[in-house]
């Protein structure tokens, strides 16, 4: 019976580990946008101001919050979003692409019409 509750804590543990690997404040060092080109420019001006902050248990707040979960396998961050400063956004379910090297931490959104993608990149405050 005790290797099946072991067992249990093995196939969760997966779930927690994933959701606390971007847990802490994150400074915003660039907001840039790629092109259909494949250009990437200032997408708001050269000193973007911004923070995001994920806990453990879930919850994210930036210029919109809600809930998260992180799937490492395939790369994605999803944002429940409950509320955001573009209105459009209440409400939703995004999923973005990210990369996490060391200390930074970068996500694409889906492409806008125009066909360029916004991407933030975010360096690990202390």
């Amino acid at each position: 019976m005790s290797l099946f509750f072991l067992g249990l804590a093995f196939m969760t543990m997966p779930v927690f580990s994933q959701s606390t690997l971007l847990v802490g404040s994150w400074r915003l060092t660039a907001a840039d946008k790629i092109l259909p080109d494949g250009s990437q420019v200032a997408d708001y001006g050269t000193a973007p101001r911004g923070i995001a902050v994920f806990t453990g248990d879930g919850h994210y707040a930036s210029c919109h919050f809600g809930t998260y979960t992180v799937d490492v396998a395939k790369g994605t961050i999803t944002f429940h979003t409950e509320h955001a400063s573009y209105p459009n956004w209440d409400e939703t379910t995004r999923t973005s692409g990210f990369t996490l090297d060391g200390d930074q931490l970068t996500w694409r959104v889906p492409p806008r019409p125009d066909g360029s993608i916004p991407v933030s990149v975010f360096t690990r405050m202390p």
